[in-house]
């Protein structure tokens, strides 16, 4: 659901067919007919930007109908635990949770959503799900209304296929068998994006899928490597390993936990804020206390260690912490692109990225390139964005003056994936590493050569100066040459990738043996030993580690994990590693019952071994190894200590897969259905339109959507790939090959639409919204339908976003017609559910 897995994820949809063939039933949930649809035992079309009304009614029947696991709901998740009085719902509020500030549009008190807490700071639990503010009844009364008549009204989906749908999770999950959960961003781009994925999440919760062998929540990747560009990462708000940036804003305290240090976070007396300006500070408000993120003290030094080197110990730590930039707001590339338009951003480095035409309202990102000062572009082909300076999407519509665009434009030639080597990581946090085919030819370089060299320039331009606010890049450790040249390759500056994945691994910067904290150090990257694994990380500065959740996958010299190829027998542990630690199922404790004993034979994967007293099985146990499964933590325990011997879920303060979210959440503590920010019909739940915290940049330029139910655009458009393209099309549409097989851009329009537009097969048809006009193809076909919705056809269109104007092949790019409303809490735009209009024709 949410994903095309067969066209945009084609060999590891060959995994779905093998299980199809072996009597697997497999189900698609998508507003678009595709090859994914076409192989399942059933297929069911909805309409789009409706997932959460479906996925909450799914919720609903296995409350009403008893038919969750109700063994390892009880032991496993926070159905029991009890929320605050004060808290209320949107069924309280008409869409709204408590907390909402309508002036800055956000949650800004979300102290309300906490557990209730004992004067020892522990969740208070009622055992007999009775209580009226447990989790399992405010999820009962949350998600009442969400019924299959709601599903009818809403999604457009007959109530017997919803049935059908309910029926089957139900007999395909339990102690004997599981069901996995797929989705790609046919969810995450959406204005409530993890909200649909949490209730996925609660579902597989319910029914006892997570931590088991054949069960989970996988999100595919549409990359090689976008895992591993959000687990080292690329990603604005965090660090390496889910760390999360260090903030200059204020954040949200914990006064309402009396003497609360071990919950949540430590709280200034004086004030409900807490601040991030020492590393104390930040471990504090961004750690925990409680579970494995107690660990983070670790973690953070050992990557300032790697960072800073011999800067990491001075002051404990705070000197090269304070040189770490602090998040002062949403600095992500969609909203950057509102600062780069109001001339706030000069320079703009783009890897692998091509926004004039592959990012959310295409025009708009075109309109803010020209407002920069310098931008380099590096790419294998010259893409839209580094050609928009000079050329134009639709001649006489989107004119380009060549003379009046400010912006020095350096176009650098990039390796391609054949061309260098190191690590990705792919959709099962499986890292594995790329051996070099062939050497790039003429001036192409792998973007790891592009970034060292500019570091080393850099350094050397800075090595002279007095000024503070140089230091850091003074201090940076930055030395990846190779030790020789690489045999048979003409490049001689190739930086060494193994040094960089020796560095993500981590190594000593003492002898592990040796006991002082002074602050003296006999080793570098380059001759100190590999750590184990992130177990030996410490937070005194004898350890350096990149990203803590990689460390394993380099353990000693010569033993690269990630380049094993070894196939094995299940779970295929030597092919590759999968962080953290080879660990191929996350949260596996949850794949025993509380006694540690499989929930079944045919289900077995790790258990508690009472002869050894360890835990065992196939998979490297997620838990504390010798941990009984009967331990029971003493008063005041803080770490895993305080985790028990059936709280499976470490990331977790309390060991629990959290059903209702008490923090951490923009936009609230469960699911609730909003329509789009353009859709049209009003939300049948709640006067509460769309996602009350998105981001809607009112007022901006550029900024314009439909009404609700605006007659203008009455369609609903979703946008998803091909097989035969890759993305906004910057590699793929330079190959002939390809272009005879999809040649150019077009639109699905249901053969009902058609007619009322008085569109043919094969016909141009221009597509609009308030964004602007493209031009495409109909391909008039019956793979989309018209959808029932409260009592009126609705229509959907179908249309693939792999065209631009450079290439060999050229059409009208797509995201020129999408908007820029972002989910609130990874600022992700919503291009998956929006509305439009058709008409016969052409663009002049």
């Amino acid at each position: 659901m949410g994903s095309n897995m067969a066209e945009a994820h084609p060999v590891g949809f060959a995994n779905v067919v093998k299980a199809k063939e072996l009597g697997a039933r497999v189900i698609h949930i998508d507003p678009h007919y595709s090859r994914t649809s076409a192989l399942p035992n059933l297929y069911v079309p909805i309409r789009a930007g409706s997932d959460i009304v479906f996925l909450g009614a799914i919720i609903r029947h296995l409350l009403e109908t008893n038919r969750y696991f109700h063994d390892y709901v009880h032991h496993y998740t926070n159905a029991a635990t009890l929320v605050r009085e004060d808290f209320k719902d949107t069924e309280d509020l008409d869409g709204l949770f408590s907390g909402y500030d309508p002036e800055t549009g956000t949650y800004a008190d979300q102290s309300s959503w906490e557990y209730q807490f004992d004067d020892q700071g522990r969740p208070l639990t009622d055992p007999t799900f009775q209580h009226p503010q447990c989790v399992l009844q405010i999820m009962r009364r949350h998600f009442a209304r969400y019924t299959p008549e709601l599903v009818e009204q809403v999604c457009g989906v007959p109530r017997e296929q919803f049935e059908l749908v309910a029926q089957t999770l139900v007999e395909k999950s339990g102690r004997e068998r599981t069901t996995a959960l797929c989705y790609a961003v046919g969810w995450t781009q959406q204005s409530k994006g993890v909200q649909i994925i949490r209730a996925g999440a609660i579902i597989q919760l319910l029914l006892g899928n997570i931590g088991r062998p054949g069960g989970g929540v996988m999100a595919l990747r549409g990359h090689a490597n976008i895992q591993g560009g959000t687990d080292v990462p690329s990603l604005y708000d965090l660090l390496a390993g889910y760390m999360p940036q260090p903030t200059a804003l204020p954040q949200p305290g914990s006064e309402h936990v009396p003497g609360n240090t071990t919950w949540g976070t430590k709280t200034d007396a004086h004030a409900n804020v807490q601040s991030q300006q020492t590393l104390q500070e930040y471990i504090d408000t961004a750690g925990q206390k409680l579970g494995w993120w107690s660990n983070m003290p670790a973690y953070i030094r050992s990557l300032l260690q790697a960072w800073y080197g011999d800067a990491a110990n001075e002051e404990d730590g705070n000197t090269c912490y304070r040189w770490l930039p602090k998040v002062t707001g949403d600095h992500s590339h969609l909203a950057t692109t509102y600062d780069m338009l109001e001339g706030r951003v000069q320079g703009y480095f783009l890897f692998g990225q091509n926004p004039a035409a592959g990012s959310t309202d295409a025009r708009l990102q075109r309109k803010a390139l020209e407002q920069l000062d310098w931008m380099v572009v590096r790419d294998l082909y010259e893409i839209e964005t580094a050609a928009f300076w000079y050329k134009e999407a639709i001649p006489h519509l989107d004119r380009v003056d060549p003379g009046r665009v400010k912006t020095e434009v350096f176009l650098l030639p990039a390796a391609a994936s054949t061309e260098k080597e190191g690590s990705f990581t792919n959709t099962q946090r499986l890292v594995q590493w790329r051996d070099k085919a062939i050497d790039p030819s003429g001036d192409a370089r792998s973007d790891l050569w592009f970034v060292y060299h500019l570091g080393k320039r850099l350094k050397d331009l800075y090595a002279g100066s007095k000024d503070p606010k140089d230091r850091p890049l003074q201090a940076l450790t930055w030395e990846y040459d190779r030790a020789e040249p690489e045999p048979g390759s003409h490049i001689l500056d190739e930086p060494d990738a193994e040094l960089v994945l020796k560095e993500m691994n981590g190594y000593y910067v003492r002898p592990p043996d040796q006991t002082d904290t002074g602050g003296s150090k006999v080793y570098t990257l380059r001759d100190g030993p590999h750590v184990p694994n992130f177990t030996a990380l410490k937070s005194d500065g004898s350890t350096a580690c990149g990203s803590w959740i990689y460390s394993g996958v380099y353990p000693e010299p010569g033993k690269n994990l990630a380049a094993s190829r070894i196939t094995g027998s299940y779970p295929f542990s030597q092919w590759g590693f999968a962080w953290p630690l080879n660990r191929r199922i996350l949260y596996n404790r949850a794949s025993a019952d509380p006694q540690g004993r499989p929930w079944s034979e045919r289900k077995k994967y790790i258990w508690w071994d009472e002869e050894q007293r360890k835990w065992t099985g196939y998979d490297v146990p997620d838990f504390p190894v010798t941990r009984p499964p009967d331990y029971m933590p003493p008063p005041g325990a803080t770490g895993m200590d305080a985790h028990s011997g059936t709280d499976p879920f470490i990331m977790k303060p309390d060991g629990k897969g959290w059903l209702f979210v008490p923090k951490g959440l923009k936009d609230g503590p469960l699911p609730a259905h909003y329509e789009p920010a353009e859709s049209p019909v009003h939300n049948a739940l709640y006067h509460q339109q769309s996602n009350p915290a998105a981001k809607y940049f009112q007022g901006k330029p550029y900024n314009r959507l439909a009404a609700v139910g605006d007659e203008n655009y009455p369609i609903v458009i979703t946008t998803y790939r091909l097989t035969e393209h890759h993305v906004s099309g910057a590699m793929t549409r330079w190959l002939p090959w390809l272009n005879a097989l999809q040649p150019a851009l077009f639109a699905e329009i249901s053969p009902e639409l058609a007619a009322e537009k008085n569109i043919k097969h094969g016909d141009w048809m221009i597509i609009s919204t308030p964004r602007g006009d493209i031009d495409a193809r109909a391909m008039v076909t019956k793979r989309m339908r018209p959808l029932l919705i409260k009592g009126r056809a609705v229509h959907q269109i179908g249309v693939p976003f792999h065209w631009g104007y450079q290439g060999k092949a050229t059409g009208s790019i797509t995201n020129d017609l999408a908007h820029m409303v972002l989910e609130p809490n990874v600022s992700i735009e919503e291009a998956k559910a929006f509305t439009c209009n058709i008409r016969p024709g052409r663009l002049p």
